[in-house]
C-alpha cells in the first residue's frame, strides 16, 4: 500500500515495516512501541521511544522497523513543505547531492507499508 500524505499515524505490527520516500525534514514521532529508523548509505542506527522524535536529514530511502515483537508501533509522520537540506556529505557524492537538492522540488514523502 502506498500512502501520499504529509501528515499520517502508521501502526505497524512486528513483521511489518514502513518504508518513507523524498522523506527529508519530515518528522517522525514514536508514539507507543519502540521505532528502529534506519536511512540508506547512513551508519546511524536511530531508536526511538515513545515521545522522541527524529527529523530525516537525508534524501535517502527510510525504514521504519518496529522494535519489540509484543507491542504495537505507533509512529506519526509530518512533513513540512519547506525545502529539504540534507545533512553534508563530502566529496563527489556530497556535491551531486547539493545539485540534486538545488534543482529537485519539495514532494510529498509517500509511505510504503510492508
Amino acid at each position: 500500500m502506498f500512502i501520499d500524505t504529509r501528515h499520517a499515524l502508521l501502526p505497524l505490527t512486528p513483521g511489518h515495516v514502513a518504508r518513507l520516500r523524498d522523506a527529508c525534514n519530515t518528522r517522525l514521532t514514536c508514539i507507543s512501541g519502540a521505532a528502529w529508523v534506519t536511512i540508506d548509505g547512513d551508519r546511524r542506527d536511530i531508536v526511538l521511544s515513545p515521545g522522541e522524535s527524529f527529523v530525516v536529514d537525508s534524501n535517502e530511502r527510510v525504514v521504519v522497523y518496529p522494535l519489540r515483537a509484543e507491542q504495537l508501533l505507533e509512529v506519526a509522520i509530518d512533513a513540512p513543505t519547506a525545502r529539504c537540506r540534507p545533512r553534508r556529505s563530502s566529496g563527489l557524492a556530497g556535491l551531486i547531492a547539493r545539485l540534486q537538492g538545488l534543482i529537485m522540488a519539495p514532494r510529498k514523502p509517500a509511505i510504503a507499508i510492508a
